[in-house]
């Protein structure tokens, strides 16, 4: 198909309309459609059209029921569409089918702490520390959703283990600089963090915030509400940004993902 070869080249607009129109041409049973099948379910996940990705991973597991991460793919969709309750059984197939696997893992706690299932997540996080997993996106996640649960200890961890290999990573830099700040007291450990935030990063509102943030933190910001007004507006500025990020960081592990799950065809 030439699928394919828009999908090598990042051409998804193209790549998505070549497979759908040889899905509808004929039935899908060869390995061969397996693989586009999965593509176009990739496709589909990178655009966040979750009834869509479902759908598709759907038709995979018709023609086999053990694919791991196609379970996973249907429990990533499902849990994004809110619907909890299938979206753990999803899951949770997945995981079966494949326990050593760092993404099942990962989306499992993932799904925990969207549920409101705390301790849960405490059990698969604890499984995922034992791996080398390294979804950065996913990782930032799971970090502000455990921050959110009031637990900064395990938020640190996340945050620490993205820096170890991404010392550059601004998001996990200035939060974690803030849990040092804010929640443990450690105001020269904040300091480094932001100091090395600032070695990495040339974009100039982003440089204001983090010197900002270091000014507080040096007493030189007397008025604490003012801070966080205008701190919380430059947030939201480099959120914007840092999702641009995640999306290329995430195009880099499709690739990475098209090569380790379709090791389940041969």
């Amino acid at each position: 198909y030439r699928g394919h070869a828009y999908y090598k080249k990042n051409d998804l607009f193209n790549s998505a309309e070549d497979y759908v129109k040889a899905i509808r041409k004929k039935d899908t049973h060869s390995e061969f459609d397996i693989v586009m099948l999965y593509r176009l379910g990739m496709i589909f996940i990178r655009r966040l059209t979750w009834d869509d990705s479902k759908t598709v991973f759907m038709k995979i597991l018709k023609m086999n029921p053990n694919y791991s991460f196609a379970w996973r793919f249907i429990g990533i969709s499902l849990m994004r569409l809110k619907n909890y309750k299938s979206a753990e059984e999803s899951l949770s197939e997945a995981n079966l089918l494949d326990i050593d696997n760092s993404e099942n893992w990962g989306f499992l706690t993932l799904y925990c702490l969207m549920d409101n299932k705390k301790n849960q997540a405490i059990e698969c996080i604890n499984e995922l520390f034992k791996t080398n997993y390294l979804n950065v996106e996913v990782l930032l996640e799971i970090s502000e959703n455990f921050s959110n649960y009031k637990e900064y200890k395990i938020s640190a961890d996340i945050y620490s283990r993205i820096l170890d290999h991404y010392p550059d990573n601004l998001k996990a830099n200035i939060n974690l600089a803030d849990i040092y700040y804010n929640k443990f007291d450690k105001k020269d450990e904040a300091l480094e963090l932001l100091e090395r935030a600032l070695e990495y990063n040339s974009i100039e509102h982003e440089r204001e915030l983090i010197n900002r943030f270091i000014d507080e933190i040096n007493g030189k910001h007397r008025n604490n509400n003012d801070y966080h007004n205008q701190s919380n507006t430059s947030k939201i500025n480099v959120d914007k940004n840092l999702e641009l990020d995640d999306m290329d960081s995430f195009k880099e592990n499709i690739d990475y993902d098209d090569n380790d799950d379709l090791e389940d065809f041969k």
